[in-house]
């Protein structure tokens, strides 16, 4: 892959400034709102005034453009670099496949070489895009989130973070379970689309012995497993949204669970909490 990442490495670089940029500051429009909120509390007390409150709802502002437009930066030139790989990577594949001696061609199905060029490319893309753009997405953006809730509370933090290694676990076991479902499914396309091909090229054949019939049923076989191989994949997915839905809610539980007390304690402002709970 280092060919195909030297031709983008200028969009690469300045994409990957934009994502830090953007996943050092995703923490200030949580924080300046909790301070806008405790600002609003003390004008309600008399103990601010009101040029104070504008001047905290324009640093939420300021906070928010501060985030989101470095990542409209990063998307776009980390976007514009996948997109180049992938078409680059497509068209030596098929600039390989031409250069295949006709023996090769002849023994090889023509599914095989479409579900590769297509397909294959396809995952591999998406392989590249999870790894140039959510790697400032996952571990700067939860750097950033950790150290500001350390900072607010400790305890706090290690309450909302206590589901965290379970769904990491999670990841890690799922990741297979997605990998051999997406084999699957790109298997079944590459037999589908193999005897398309195959039987479109011999159909007058087929019509001339009467085996219009079982070339049908055949068809229907070969896409009714690939749609099976697709709806597993498909299902395994729906299946892990609710079970990291369910973990990253216990984690919100106890925060506000503990929090409520905190404030309630004076210990910690309403402001502060509301904060915590944004990160």
């Amino acid at each position: 892959m280092g060919p195909y990442l030297r031709q983008v490495a200028g969009l690469l670089c300045v994409g990957s400034i934009a994502g830090i940029v953007m996943n050092t500051a995703v923490v200030l429009p949580a924080v300046l709102l909790g301070r806008a909120i405790d600002t609003a509390l003390a004008v309600d007390r008399g103990q601010a005034t009101g040029a104070d409150l504008t001047r905290a709802a324009l640093l939420v502002v300021a906070g928010t453009l501060l985030t989101e437009l470095p990542r409209v930066g990063k998307r776009w030139w980390l976007g514009v670099a996948r997109a180049r790989i992938r078409a680059t990577v497509r068209a030596d594949a098929l600039r390989g496949v031409l250069g295949w001696p006709a023996e090769r061609l002849h023994r090889t199905a023509i599914g095989d070489v479409l579900a590769r060029i297509i397909g294959d490319v396809e995952v591999l893309g998406t392989g590249i895009g999870e790894i140039i753009t959510e790697t400032w997405d996952t571990l700067l953006f939860s750097a950033s989130l950790v150290v500001a809730m350390c900072l607010y509370d400790v305890r706090l933090a290690a309450l909302a973070l206590l589901p965290v290694p379970l769904a990491l676990g999670l990841a890690k076991v799922s990741g297979r379970w997605v990998t051999r479902r997406t084999l699957r499914a790109r298997q079944a396309n590459a037999a589908l689309t193999g005897y398309i091909s195959e039987h479109l090229s011999g159909l007058r054949i087929i019509r001339a012995f009467g085996r219009s019939d079982a070339a049908t049923a055949g068809l229907a076989r070969l896409a009714g497993a690939q749609a099976d191989a697709e709806l597993a994949a498909t299902r395994l997915g729906a299946w892990l949204q609710p079970v990291y839905a369910t973990l990253t809610a216990s984690g919100v539980i106890a925060v506000v669970w503990l929090g409520g007390q905190r404030v309630a304690a004076g210990a910690m402002s309403v402001g502060a909490l509301v904060a915590f709970l944004q990160l």
